[in-house]
């Protein structure tokens, strides 16, 4: 292979890696900031209409749901349902709760950046019989993202759960009032 052809071949190659490069920044970007009236970037916690924490599986089969919701009203309100086990009564209740409940979540959400984390993959270290968690939002333009406790997370991801499970729970205890 004479120079000139190693040459252009290298053009092509860094051409190539620049392109993907930038086809990758502006998924990103356009998948999770959008501007704002000054043409900055902003974090689109800020449009969280919902999350929902849940819980389900493991030995005794039980399930939990938690969801915190902005309906088409401007109202906010809190979900819940429980079976603790396979075959137990079930436990529901859904009332009106205030708007601050949707910024605490938007707020948490900011603070962990978790609409930045992207494709998650499963952890390599899987418990069986283990109950799944999963924290789901609804934000944007009819976006969603889900994030699994048999996920491998980022670091900044710890602790995750625990937060928005604090925030819902105390909307639980509050029993509408």
């Amino acid at each position: 292979m004479n120079n000139r052809m190693k040459v252009a071949i290298t053009v092509i190659l860094v051409g190539a890696v620049a392109i993907a490069a930038a086809v990758g920044v502006w998924y990103y970007k356009t998948k999770f900031y959008v501007p704002d009236k000054g043409g900055m970037e902003r974090d689109l916690s800020d449009t969280v209409i919902s999350c929902s924490y849940s819980t389900g599986g493991g030995m005794d089969g039980g399930s939990m749901s938690m969801r915190i919701f902005l309906n088409e009203n401007n109202e906010v309100w809190f979900e819940y349902y429980n079976q603790p086990f396979a075959g137990a009564e079930e436990e529901s209740a859904s009332y009106r709760i205030d708007i601050t409940a949707i910024e605490q979540i938007r707020q948490k959400c900011s603070e962990y950046g978790v609409l930045g984390w992207g494709e998650l993959k499963y952890s390599e270290e899987q418990l069986l019989d283990a109950p799944i968690t999963s924290v789901s939002f609804a934000y944007g333009d009819n976006e969603y993202y889900s994030v699994r406790s048999d996920y491998d997370l980022p670091e900044q991801g710890y602790g995750f759960f625990s937060a928005f499970y604090k925030i819902l729970e105390q909307y639980k205890t509050q029993g509408g009032n």
